[in-house]
């Protein structure tokens, strides 16, 4: 993993109160070719609290449309 572009970045959606949300990018995944999973790293200098229902979500890595942007 270590070198290679993750295959997925993995973002955190956070409900900004309005009706939209904002994408985090907190790490990346990477395909493992032996089993057909997927090994995930988180890359944050802040500790992550994950209450229950937190939805963690892993995108392709093909472009940044989901860089720190506003969906609705």
């Amino acid at each position: 993993m270590a070198g290679q572009k993750p295959d997925y970045r993995l973002m955190f959606p956070e409900d900004n109160g309005r009706g939209k949300k904002t994408w985090f990018k907190i790490g990346g995944g990477w395909k493992s070719q032996e089993k057909g999973t997927v090994g995930i790293e988180i890359n944050v200098g802040l500790p992550i609290v994950l209450q229950p229902h937190t939805k963690l979500v892993l995108v392709p890595n093909e472009d940044d449309s989901f860089e720190r942007q506003e969906q609705q």
